[in-house]
């Protein structure tokens, strides 16, 4: 449902009926991938589109100490970049969410943009967004979404982990490098999760960032590596609570459910 104080302050509204919310469980892992897909109203913020939710894992710190070991990033298909690499679980985690997610778009009138032209019943605008690694996923489902001929419009994910190699960027700034600043991609003060996979295996981030510091202020990071937008290097998980304390919202924490319990860094989650 659509019915939160801070949903209804942000202008956007959604389409009764119009909402899919599906869970996809990895047995290896001890949390499931929840993704939220809405049509928006036309009246709305949002204008006549729909947007893709994808939510964090719920329990942060043991998802860092089951990729302590990472690995080098493995190939990801893309029409035009044969050496566009992606992390091996959030490839995987999208490949098991993707279809559930392309199939909702369509059952609610979201289709690639040559397939809604003239037809008003049907739109071709999509926005995504997540937290954590649902940030890292929304990143490999913007790059997926704009092959497929969707209009992806400028975006927010939230605390994402570095998601592919430099051919991998190189092929997400072509996309999506333009005056409007399609995405951006929010960090906050020391958390470690931006920081992961490390840079030694070749992992690199998308831009365009903005960084809060802990006071609330914020910088717009143009440039990669932008000293001022990179308050620490990984230095494990003293600062994990900077990964859920943002004051974007009325909680103060972008983890767990708004107006319920919260656990600190333990259950991440952006819906």
């Amino acid at each position: 449902r659509w019915e939160c104080g801070p949903c209804l302050d942000s202008g956007v509204r959604v389409v009764p009926g119009a909402v899919r919310v599906m869970e996809s469980r990895d047995q290896r892992l001890d949390n499931a991938t929840v993704t939220y897909v809405a049509r928006a109203d036309r009246r709305s913020i949002l204008g006549d589109s729909c947007f893709v939710s994808i939510r964090g894992t719920t329990n942060v710190a043991n998802w860092l100490r089951n990729f302590q070991a990472w690995k080098e990033p493995v190939h990801f298909p893309y029409d035009g970049c044969s050496g566009c690499k992606a992390e091996y679980g959030f490839t995987t985690i999208w490949n098991r969410v993707k279809p559930g997610i392309l199939a909702a778009l369509r059952e609610l009138g979201c289709v690639p943009a040559h397939e809604a032209k003239g037809r008003s019943y049907l739109t071709g605008s999509v926005y995504v967004t997540g937290h954590s690694m649902g940030a890292a996923v929304g990143t490999l489902a913007m790059l997926t979404l704009a092959e497929l001929g969707y209009r992806v419009r400028p975006s927010y994910l939230f605390e994402s982990p570095r998601v592919g190699n430099e051919a991998f960027v190189q092929a997400f700034m072509r996309i999506f490098n333009n005056e409007t600043k399609p995405m951006w991609r929010v960090t906050h003060a020391k958390d470690p999760v931006p920081d992961l996979p490390p840079r030694i295996l070749q992992y690199r981030h998308v831009e365009y960032q903005v960084h809060y510091s802990a006071d609330g202020t914020y910088r717009q990071c143009d440039i990669p590596f932008d000293p001022l937008c990179e308050e620490g290097l990984f230095d494990g998980l003293r600062h994990l609570t900077d990964h859920c304390n943002l004051s974007l919202t009325p909680s103060m924490t972008i983890c767990g459910c708004y107006g319920g319990s919260e656990s600190g860094a333990g259950s991440a989650m952006f819906v």
